[in-house]
């Protein structure tokens, strides 16, 4: 009991408020000062803050060093949102399946094994 009361409160402090959601390149959507997941065509993958874009390439910092990548060389980019959801409503789960499991354990009642006499 003790320990998957242990194991719901440490996954509570493993969740992510941010999620990770495709963009469309067509769109020309400002990609700029968001971080940003991008696999490239070679199978690298970065993540990074976009500062600068344009219809050709995209500028990034990852780890504190600029680089450019041309749109051509993009397989895939996501942007990184804020979830409301993982934020609020999955630690507001862990407490509820932990409040059940404690109200549950605790309203189990032990009446013992009755003998009839002989």
């Amino acid at each position: 009991m003790k320990f998957t009361i242990f194991l719901f409160c440490f996954s509570i402090l493993f969740t992510s408020c941010y999620s990770y959601r495709s963009v469309d390149l067509s769109t020309n959507k400002t990609l700029t000062l968001k971080k940003h997941k991008i696999k490239t065509k070679d199978g690298k993958k970065i993540k990074a803050l976009v500062y600068n874009a344009n219809k050709d390439s995209i500028f990034l910092i990852e780890n504190e060093v600029k680089t450019r990548i041309a749109l051509s060389e993009i397989e895939q980019i996501k942007e990184r949102k804020f979830s409301y959801l993982k934020t609020i409503g999955f630690p507001l789960i862990y407490i509820g399946v932990i409040v059940l499991t404690i109200s549950e354990r605790s309203t189990t009642i032990n009446i013992g094994t009755i003998e009839s006499p002989n």
